[in-house]
């Protein structure tokens, strides 16, 4: 996978089920880009 070097997949599994039930994402689908693994708040998170 391409972004298994950048990112650690179980930190970025963990910070996306603990960020995303918070957020409106069937109201506003542009907040799931800021989740994206090539961000780089999701970056610096799940290294």
């Amino acid at each position: 996978m391409l972004f298994q070097s950048i990112i650690n997949s179980e930190k970025y599994l963990s910070y996306l089920l603990e960020c995303l039930p918070n957020v409106e994402t069937l109201v506003n689908k542009e907040v799931l880009e800021a989740y994206l693994p090539w961000t780089k708040i999701v970056q610096e998170k799940c290294k």
